[in-house]
């Protein structure tokens, strides 16, 4: 699978709307999230992101439950590679200067999974 690419406004409409509710968290999907956040050149994360694709694998389509990685502080020629050289099929988003996404969220460290309930 090929990395999906979202923009501010996508990830506004379909996550949070951390633009008009910045000090609320309010989850707009409609079935519970894991939002990974990662990078190509982490240590850490290219550890955690095979068991990571072993539980995208084991989600039924109809699951109840969304997943999304995030890659950022890369490039997305580095980040197609590394997901193709690794056979990793999970949806991926790129967030190249690390504060599209990953700064709203207050990620100050990699890797890290933000569990998020739609209730």
């Amino acid at each position: 699978m090929a990395a999906i690419h979202i923009n501010k406004e996508a990830f506004v409409k379909r996550v949070w709307d951390f633009v008009n509710s910045p000090g609320e968290w309010k989850f707009i999907g409609d079935k519970p999230a894991i939002i990974d956040f990662y990078a190509t050149w982490c240590g850490p994360c290219r550890k955690e992101l095979p068991e990571l694709q072993q539980f995208y694998q084991s989600l039924s389509p109809s699951s109840n439950i969304q997943f999304l990685a995030i890659c950022i502080s890369d490039t997305k020629k580095s980040m197609d590679s590394f997901m193709k050289k690794n056979k990793f099929t999970f949806p991926t988003a790129l967030d190249e200067s690390g504060f599209l996404v990953a700064f709203p969220y207050d990620v100050q460290a990699i890797p890290v999974s933000i569990i998020i309930n739609p209730e």
